[in-house]
């Protein structure tokens, strides 16, 4: 008979990244799972067992334990199970302490695939392989094809033993939609090319010119039309800075 209900058991996204990578940390975190079950809490001082104990016996007060690995001390893995027993979570202290201090992560759901996004110095970068396993591409083969700038190696978190992981920026996931073959993938290229189509006559360029959109005076030209452009929230539309005789600047609908 269960001393105390688990709730829904969820497991974050580096835990359960490294239990696909290494099958020897899968089962410590089962073995860990089984102990806490038990109310074996694990690294726990004393004191902090016996608080375990009153939450079990008087119920209201979240529980925590930690384990380490005998053998490897970076596979440190704290479970937690909520003060309402509603849900039970593994994971590493680092991403406790990452919460703590603010770190930013997101997941968005695309085609039926979690895409998880961490925050790196004020930009939004996506986990390499989540992208490539919503694309249907090969991870280790994409990070070889991307330009260095386009991806970076880091662990979130706070612990220095934790495991690097690849994220690529917003300009590498548009290189990662070029070479995929999915439908929505070419579905994007098609309306990439309906858009270079109409930045080529924002230009006066005739379509046997295409190849001129290559040259950099043409692109400057180009980045010069689009920072005039910007969202008009209130009116839903697209709206552009224009100067007029005079000097002046008048805002009107963009065609």
């Amino acid at each position: 008979m269960e001393k105390f209900k688990l709730g829904q058991m969820v497991a974050t996204w580096n835990v359960d990244h490294l239990m696909k990578a290494e099958k020897d940390f899968k089962v410590f975190v089962f073995s860990c799972l089984e102990r806490y079950k038990k109310c074996d809490w694990g690294d726990l001082d004393p004191e902090d067992k016996a608080l375990n104990d009153k939450a079990i016996e008087t119920g209201g007060s979240r529980i925590l334990a930690s384990y380490t690995h005998s053998q490897y001390s970076a596979w440190n893995i704290w479970i937690i199970t909520e003060w309402d027993r509603s849900s039970t979570t593994i994971l590493f202290p680092s991403e406790y302490l990452a919460t703590l201090k603010g770190e930013k992560m997101k997941i968005e759901i695309w085609c039926g695939h979690e895409i998880h996004f961490y925050e790196i110095d004020g930009s939004w970068w996506a986990s390499l392989q989540d992208i490539c396993n919503a694309l249907d591409l090969n991870a280790d083969v994409m990070i070889q094809h991307l330009r260095k700038d386009f991806v970076r190696m880091e662990k979130t978190g706070t612990d220095p033993l934790a495991i690097s992981y690849p994220w690529v920026n917003e300009l590498g996931i548009y290189d990662l939609l070029f070479e995929s073959s999915k439908v929505d993938a070419r579905k994007f290229r098609l309306w990439t090319g309906t858009v270079m189509q109409k930045l080529r006559r924002s230009v006066g360029l005739d379509g046997y010119e295409v190849l001129k959109m290559m040259e950099p005076k043409v692109q400057d030209e180009i980045d010069r039309i689009l920072d005039t452009l910007y969202w008009d929230e209130k009116n839903g539309k697209i709206m552009q800075s224009v100067t007029i005789a005079g000097g002046d600047v008048e805002q009107v609908e963009y065609c």
